[in-house]
């Protein structure tokens, strides 16, 4: 009878030296639950969830590490201050729900995943904005995020090389345009500007100077329309000044002031015409 209880002991005893501590914490947490349950009240909620701080402090669940992911424009310093949990503070007294409410209202921040990583780490992973174009407004720029959304930034040089978007309205119209082009990178590349025109419609501006008038809808079958005859004559290298697709069955062009004749005669395809 002696042998068959030290033979259980000898299972028991070092099982429970490596579990032990996690049962505690287990039992613990789930006896504060109930009671708080059962009707503790706030005020006996706050002092059992201070317990369970202290206690698990006590115990080494404290903070060693802040693992920040995705973050590649939001300042480094504002979300440090937002997540405000110092080395060597209680893991449990760090809010995961509460950081992320703090960390999406930075403008930068789409959304934010906060949690804890035992026994000692805060891990948070962010999904930053886009950034998609320039609005130029009252000769000022604002930087537009892939919903249309403005992203207020003071650092606007690092993103030089996004098209610039004009008139009211523009940067909630700009995602679209920017699909558009992107299923086109061949006339994307050569586009400096856009302009809403009149609430319902672009106006592009290439970096040769060439205006090109797109259609009120079917903005995508209008570049692919212009795509295709770039590719067949060229025609974003000729001495045009205006290239107008907002006529579904042709493409009008003017051409600059004396060039109109040679033009016609090199691409009796397409109608030249003065009148646009």
């Amino acid at each position: 009878m002696n042998k068959r209880r030290r033979g259980a002991l000898s299972v028991i005893v070092p099982w429970t030296k490596r579990f032990g501590i996690l049962m505690l914490v287990t039992t613990f947490s789930a006896w504060i639950a109930g009671w708080v349950l059962m009707g503790g009240g706030s005020q006996l909620g706050g002092l059992a969830h201070n317990k369970t701080v202290a206690l698990t402090s006590a115990m080494g669940f404290k903070v060693k590490n802040v693992l920040v992911e995705g973050r590649k424009y939001a300042d480094g310093e504002t979300i440090k201050g937002l997540i405000g949990a110092a080395y060597g503070a209680p893991l449990f007294a760090f809010n995961p729900e509460t950081t992320k409410q703090n960390i999406e209202k930075v403008e930068w921040i789409k959304t934010a995943e906060v949690g804890r990583r035992l026994p000692d780490t805060i891990y948070i992973k962010l999904q930053e904005h886009t950034p998609l174009a320039l609005w130029q407004k009252d000769q000022a720029l604002h930087l537009v995020n892939e919903e249309g959304g403005i992203i207020a930034t003071p650092r606007l040089g690092r993103f030089k090389n996004l098209m610039i978007v004009m008139g009211e309205g523009a940067p909630q119209n700009a995602p679209a345009l920017l699909a558009d082009l992107q299923a086109e990178p061949e006339i994307a590349k050569e586009v400096a500007s856009a302009k809403w025109m009149d609430g319902r419609r672009w106006d592009l501006e290439l970096k040769e100077g060439i205006v090109v008038k797109l259609p009120q809808g079917d903005t995508g079958l209008a570049l692919s329309r212009l795509a295709k005859e770039q590719q067949q004559s060229g025609i974003l290298a000729k001495d045009i000044t205006i290239i107008d697709l907002r006529e579904p069955e042709r493409i009008t062009v003017r051409t600059r002031p004396g060039a109109m004749q040679e033009y016609k005669a090199q691409q009796a395809s397409l109608k030249a015409g003065d009148n646009i």
